[in-house]
Order: C-alpha cells, then structure tokens, then sequence
C-alpha cells in the first residue's frame, strides 16, 4: 500500500521545504494544515450505523468519510475546508517571478 512510501514523501518534502528557507510560521501552517486534513483526530466511530437514516448523524459521522453517502450540508463544508486549504498551500508557494527570460533594452 501507500504507507510504506510515505516516510519517502516526506522526507523529500522535507529537502524542498529546506531549498525554499521557509519560517517557522510556514512550516508550522504546513503541519497544522497536514494534521488537521489527516483527520487523524476525527473518531468515526460514534454510534450506530445499522439503523435510521445515513444521511443524518450519528450515521454521518461514518458515512461523511465516503463522498457518495454524505449529505449535502457536510459536502458543502468538506468544499469550504478545501478551499480554505487551497488558499494556505497557495500562501505557502512562492510568488517570485523569473525575469531572466524577458529581454532587457
């Protein structure tokens, strides 16, 4: 599976983070962003799931993990918390133009 390349991935996210000089609020946002995303702190477990109606909690909490069993309201959230991640990875890529192509007169 893909676990076993995952200690790879980040170490060579690690050496690319290391060529850009990132701070340490960057690189605090990364980790933030990266454990917040991983869900490793979301308990899916939080009740039955063989009764009542799976597009309402506690059936949701399990079923949100699958995008074709959420319901509207936690898609329309999971798009938000996208987008706002997006708009860190993008705060955290740099903005430096390359000028070296363009002609001087």
């Amino acid at each position: 599976t893909i676990t076993f390349a995952l200690p790879f991935v980040a170490g060579f996210a690690a050496l690319a983070a290391d060529e850009r000089s990132w701070t340490t609020a960057r690189v605090a946002l990364l980790g933030g962003l990266a454990f917040v995303l991983s869900r490793v702190w979301f308990p899916i477990n939080q009740g039955p799931i063989d009764e009542g109606p799976y597009l309402d909690f506690p059936a949701q909490w399990y079923f949100m993990n699958f995008p074709p069993w959420m319901s509207n309201e936690v898609y329309w959230v999971a798009i938000a918390g996208l987008a706002l991640a997006v708009a860190c990875v993008a705060w955290l890529l740099p903005r430096h133009v390359d000028d070296s192509s363009v002609p001087r007169s």
